[in-house]
């Protein structure tokens, strides 16, 4: 069974911010396709939004899958490719000797894939099917916030 998991923010602001997310995560089981969402906030930066909306939607995975992953962030899909192995085996040290920003949600993460099995993980950082949906809906859900804290 093949999943998608869609990662979509309000900005891509880098410094240690209060940011908004959604993902969508879509597979398809006897032709069917199924989609689950979810959305939250985090004060954290853009990588670290992006890692928290990843380990959020990947707890909803039950069992052995291929795994694709798209989020605009090409530093986190590279390292989650290329360097989150070495960093595992290093003791989530980088090759440099500093620790690994986000390393305990990293573990969380890794943990649970190698745990479920995943047998392939593909990652894509351009805009997706989802990714003016998942906006709009964040974007729906500030300003619902922002009534509200005008109504008071």
């Amino acid at each position: 069974m093949q999943v998608g998991i869609y990662i979509e923010t309000n900005n891509q602001i880098q410094r240690k911010q209060l940011h908004r997310y959604g993902y969508v995560m879509e597979s398809e089981y006897q032709g069917k396709t199924y989609t689950v969402e979810g959305f939250g906030e985090v004060d954290e930066t853009f990588h670290g939004t992006i890692l928290t909306a990843l380990n959020e939607a990947t707890q909803r995975l039950l069992g052995r899958c291929e795994l694709f992953i798209y989020a605009r962030d090409p530093y986190i899909l590279q390292a989650l490719e290329k360097q989150v192995p070495e960093w595992k085996s290093a003791g989530w040290i980088k090759a440099n000797g500093e620790p690994v920003k986000h390393a305990e949600i990293w573990k969380q993460i890794t943990e649970r894939l190698d745990a479920l099995k995943i047998t392939k993980i593909g990652t894509e950082t351009n805009r997706h099917e989802y990714s003016s949906w998942i906006q709009g809906e964040i974007k729906k859900q500030i300003m619902r916030d922002e009534a509200l804290y005008t109504e008071k």
